[in-house]
């Protein structure tokens, strides 16, 4: 079933030594993905996005430039695949990846909208909604309403236009692209594998001038469910909460 994706890597053209390392990882995994030229700033500076009232966070440069990358790959898509998935350069997949993948394909509610690869939300306050997930019933898959992070996901092919709206519709409340996701979560069905089976490395990041050390504070700020590289570290959703609960 995961042969029924078609692949995409976000990649700005200046950072050819994350390609290089992308190229070498996808092949390891292998997926074979259509490179795409990420937004630059300069790029994204009409590129209009908003915040919600009273919110003091504001679209920085980088946000603008990180939905723009998204949002123009996903409205321009015209391909036949079932899916479409999206990753961003600084990916880190755990080992089983197909397993898993083909996991959450198979058994995920028919009404998905959106697949997560990753699983960063959180379970206890502070949270964006009263609950940021729910179980679905499906060991392993969660229903999410407070996910962050897209640096890897799926999208259905026959939802495109309806995400792609709902997304649009966010922008004058969203200063951040996963923020339109947590905003549209109840009209995009969104779903995710827990534990996360795609990461983020540490690396220089162009928009903080800064190594960037995403899994590190993530992992701290959420738990542990946000990615397990290993498949022995793979429990059933319900023991891994209770597990994670009880630390």
């Amino acid at each position: 079933m995961s042969r029924d994706i078609d692949w995409f890597l976000i990649n700005l053209d200046s950072r050819t030594d994350r390609l290089e390392r992308m190229k070498a990882v996808l092949c390891k995994v292998g997926i074979q993905a259509t490179r795409v030229p990420a937004a630059t700033i300069k790029e994204a500076k009409s590129f209009e996005l908003g915040t919600e009232p009273n919110d003091p966070r504001q679209p920085s440069p980088g946000s603008k430039a990180c939905f723009m990358s998204h949002f123009t790959l996903l409205s321009a898509y015209s391909g036949t695949a079932p899916c479409v998935g999206i990753l961003e350069d600084d990916a880190d997949f755990c080992e089983d990846f197909h397993e898993r993948l083909d996991y959450l394909l198979h058994n995920a509610p028919k009404d998905w909208d959106v697949l997560f690869l990753n699983a960063h939300f959180h379970t206890t306050p502070p949270r964006y909604w009263d609950n940021d997930f729910v179980f679905t019933g499906v060991d392993n898959i969660v229903k999410v309403f407070g996910l962050f992070c897209t640096h890897a996901y799926l999208v259905k092919t026959s939802s495109l236009s309806k995400v792609v709206q709902a997304l649009d519709n966010s922008r004058a409340r969203s200063f951040a692209y996963d923020k339109a996701f947590i905003l549209t979560s109840r009209i995009i069905n969104q779903y995710c594998f827990v534990p996360g089976m795609v990461d983020q490395i540490d690396t220089w990041s162009d928009i903080t001038k800064n190594v960037d050390r995403k899994a590190e504070v993530f992992r701290r700020e959420c738990g542990p469910h946000i990615f397990a590289k290993s498949k022995k570290d793979v429990l059933p959703s319900w023991q891994f909460f209770v597990e994670q609960n009880s630390d």
